[in-house]
């Protein structure tokens, strides 16, 4: 049978994920991006037609992941070739989020364990056997790198919580603490800490935002989750701050969509846990608008009118968290269109989509599409 066939069955009819061998526990995971009554809701959308496209994409890639080559993390020098199956380190880091978040969420929507299994394997192998955590282009403890990896262990440790093992939780959260938490804590208590605690560009969110959600997926079962969060919160002040009224972005739109997806993706898990840090940042005027930066430099269909040294084309599922939370059309129709045209990212977007892109509400492009109403409403028609 073919894959197409198997996600579409599994997606309709497994609503109930076997647990296997895993311990059972009672807790408050997955809370960071939804809880386990809207897992119910996702594996519902799954199936509209909004979105199953989508899902069958995520099942197609993880499919096709699951087929892919180790990830080795070259120790070479910027610049130096990396050996023959090697890459360097940064860019291993996204694809092993790319693989794990994917399977993740393929194992919530499918209840298929292979998933589940090969997102714990690569997690384990990220701990165990990478050499680096730091790509070797920037200076230790803690990097790009560091964070992006932070983020997917804790968005991971969240989704799969209650279908890991107690030696498997032991030893993702023994490893974290290891590689990415302590080193945070250790560049934050340096004599000249690294310039990202008060950085206004990408760096800071990816950073600090990665420390957080990892931290937030630790707290109560990790020492450090605490002090990791009485720093990297208002470390993100600084670049919050840089967030003019207007939403624009002096980095252009792929630095836009790389820095404001960890920043987003960091202020709405500290909303949903209470903390500071989260609610406030939705609410500021810029927040509102910066949907619209993108937009209006990435005109049609293939033109990037950007700046700066990362001039890709937004394409990115936080779209439709800002549609969803400003009720926008705009900001849903936008990334509809970026999405049916994409090829693979080297982000998740499949996964968070399933997330964040909502259904069957009458203010969405393809309600008004049907009523007769003008869904690509002009970018300047809102106030």
């Amino acid at each position: 049978m073919r894959v197409r066939s198997v996600v579409l069955f599994g997606i309709i009819l497994l609503m109930q994920i076997g647990s296997g061998s895993a311990v059972q526990t009672t807790g408050r995971h997955p809370e960071l991006l939804y809880d386990s009554n809207e897992l119910t809701e996702i594996r519902k959308k799954a199936a509209s037609p909004a979105l199953k496209p989508v899902a069958q994409k995520l099942i197609e890639r993880a499919e096709k992941e699951l087929k892919g080559a180790v990830l080795i993390p070259s120790i070479t020098g910027r610049g130096e070739p990396d050996p023959q199956g090697e890459s360097k380190g940064l860019s291993c880091a996204r694809k092993l989020q790319v693989r794990v978040l994917t399977y993740a969420m393929a194992f919530n929507l499918s209840g298929d364990r292979k998933y589940r299994d090969a997102a714990v394997k690569e997690l384990l192998q990220a701990i165990d056997d990478w050499r680096i955590w730091v790509d070797t282009a920037h200076p230790p403890p803690y990097d790009l790198m560091t964070g992006e990896n932070s983020l997917t262990f804790g968005l991971a440790w969240d989704w799969l919580y209650h279908d890991l093992t107690v030696e498997e939780r032991n030893r993702l959260r023994e490893g974290v603490e290891r590689r990415a938490l302590r080193p945070y804590l250790d560049a934050a208590g340096a004599k000249r800490p690294p310039w990202f605690f008060k950085g206004l560009n990408n760096w800071n969110p990816v950073c600090n935002g990665g420390a957080a959600v990892l931290a937030l997926a630790l707290e109560g079962e990790s020492a450090l989750a605490s002090d990791v969060l009485k720093i990297a919160v208002p470390a993100m002040d600084y670049y919050w701050g840089h967030l003019a009224d207007d939403g624009g972005w002096d980095e252009g739109t792929g630095y836009w969509t790389y820095g404001h997806r960890y920043a987003f993706i960091a202020a709405e898990a500290l909303r949903r846990a209470g903390k500071p840090g989260g609610a406030e940042r939705f609410k500021l005027p810029g927040a509102m608008r910066t949907g619209y930066f993108p937009i209006v430099f990435n005109p049609g269909r293939k033109i990037t009118a950007g700046f700066g040294d990362s001039n890709s084309r937004a394409n990115d599922a936080i779209f439709y968290l800002l549609g969803r939370e400003y009720r926008n059309p705009d900001y849903i129709w936008f990334q509809d269109r970026e999405m049916s045209q994409s090829r693979n990212s080297t982000w998740p977007v499949e996964a968070l989509s399933l997330i964040w892109r909502p259904v069957g509400e009458s203010w969405l492009p393809e309600a008004k599409a049907l009523t007769g109403q003008n869904s690509n409403r002009s970018i300047c028609s809102r106030r």
